[in-house]
């Protein structure tokens, strides 16, 4: 018997194992199926809130809000003071009629807050400094061009986005890390219930593994089924995270006009050395189960 033929038979007899005692191979099945789906659904999330970040850290600005009654000889001398150092690229001032329209196209339900008419709430104005990632400045330099800014009457506050900025990477790495915890005890339990299963198909073929003995059967081709019943459940259950993954971005992203965070977090599906990687995760935690499963001789009934 070729290597190819012994491979049909191991798996097309892991088959008819399974459909023999379904109901434990679709619990195995399901077991590692969510285990990898906790996983992937972690690094999904993670993997698109990192790319956000990324993408503005490159917008990293410095929001330095003036006085309301701010006169533009105020603002133009602070613009000024702002462009010296030579890591800003861009210093970038918005009128209080600019901050009401970004406020009303961005969050229309706070914009109504700003009231209508003679109630209306005058917005500030906000010059934006934009730094340059290539030449990002030294602490002691940010700190000492904000101090000096915030020592001019007309200033009334300064924001850094780096500060949340470094607080949101902190929190998607927890996440990540919390994630990946979290699925991989799931596999690690998944595991051991392949293991089980796998043992309780051998039970099931105990007379036939005798039979295969006495005709001179190797131990690898009495075992070859049984590892490839770990294996074949383990693959199915990567398979099924991956495709109810899917379907759930696919519903997420369909609405993700709906919802502010939806774009965030689901924007981009996992590429597919990811897909690829979770489908061989699974298939090697099926077969490792098997093949602790079937550690010592597979019962027989001269075992």
């Amino acid at each position: 018997m070729s290597l190819w033929q012994a491979i049909w038979y191991f798996v097309s007899e892991a088959l008819r194992g399974m459909r023999r005692s379904w109901g434990a191979s679709t619990v195995a099945i399901f077991a590692i199926s969510i285990s990898l789906f906790v996983g992937a659904f972690f690094v999904l999330v993670t993997g698109n809130l990192g790319r956000e970040v990324d993408r503005f850290r490159d917008r990293l600005r410095i929001n330095v809000y003036l006085n309301v009654d701010a006169s533009d000889a105020d603002v133009a001398g602070l613009v000024e003071l702002l462009e010296q150092p030579s890591w800003v690229r861009t210093v970038d001032v918005v009128t209080p009629e600019q901050g009401r329209d970004r406020l009303r196209q961005t969050f229309p339900e706070a914009f109504r807050l700003l009231g209508e008419g003679e109630e209306v709430i005058d917005l500030p104005p906000v010059a934006e400094i934009g730094i340059d990632p290539g030449n990002p400045p030294q602490a002691s330099e940010l700190a000492a061009l904000m101090e000096e800014a915030a020592a001019l009457p007309v200033v009334e506050l300064i924001d850094d986005d780096r500060e949340w900025l470094g607080r949101l990477v902190a929190v998607v790495t927890v996440v990540r890390l919390l994630g990946l915890s979290l699925g991989a005890g799931l596999l690690v339990a998944a595991t051991f219930t392949i293991a089980s299963v796998v043992r309780l198909t051998a039970f099931i073929y105990r007379e036939e593994i005798d039979v295969l003995r006495l005709v001179g059967a190797t131990e690898f081709f009495v075992r070859g089924p049984l590892y490839a019943t770990g294996l074949v459940q383990g693959l199915f259950g990567g398979v099924l995270a991956l495709a109810t993954l899917g379907g759930c971005h696919a519903v997420i992203a369909s609405r993700s006009a709906e919802t502010f965070w939806a774009p965030l977090v689901f924007a981009e599906f996992l590429g597919w050395r990811t897909q690829l990687l979770i489908i061989v995760l699974g298939a090697s935690a099926g077969l490792f189960g098997a093949v602790v499963s079937v550690r010592r001789e597979p019962p027989g009934t001269t075992s």
